[in-house]
């Protein structure tokens, strides 16, 4: 969303809401330092190959609290409950081949050239809240940040009305 809105896409106000927005700092953090997020990048690399040549695709666990491999090891509820994300039409899966371009990809630096007023909903309690904040730190738009405590529980709602930028 960051891209297409820094490319011109028009949308009056636009929220995001515990968005996951990473640069490659907060990528070796999230995924073992700089050998963890190389060791990453050389399986993408194998997975992408064997793509080209057989045309299937390598999947690993998407989420998981049991699977060290999964793309997403601990305790994620939302992709991990039924009542949640875990809907039978989401296979838990992901494609080995995308690492690179996930690791590579940086929806921060996009921030500086977004016209469209931006909410950010977040909680410490979710994903890499320092993605957010740094995210926010750069835009140049008319901008505001809500905190949420417990935000997996919260209702977005203040004083009755939703959450609006200011």
């Amino acid at each position: 969303m960051s891209e297409a809105l820094a490319n011109g896409l028009k949308l009056h106000r636009v929220s995001f809401v515990a968005p996951w927005l990473h640069d490659s700092k907060i990528a070796e953090l999230v995924y073992g330092g700089k050998s963890g997020v190389e060791d990453l990048k050389k399986k993408s690399d194998i997975a992408l190959e064997k793509f080209k040549s057989s045309k299937k695709v390598d999947y690993i666990v998407a989420a998981s609290d049991t699977d060290k491999t999964a793309a997403m090891f601990g305790p994620f509820d939302y992709y991990l409950n039924p009542k949640r994300g875990k809907v039978k039409e989401w296979g838990n899966q992901f494609a080995v081949m995308a690492w690179r371009d996930w690791l590579e990809y940086n929806p921060i630096l996009f921030a500086p050239k977004i016209k469209t007023p931006i909410l950010i909903i977040h909680s410490k309690d979710a994903a890499i809240p320092m993605g957010a904040e740094k995210f926010f730190s750069k835009l140049k738009s008319e901008k505001d940040f809500q905190w949420i405590e417990n935000l997996a529980n919260s209702i977005f709602m203040t004083k009755n009305q939703p959450l609006q930028i200011q």
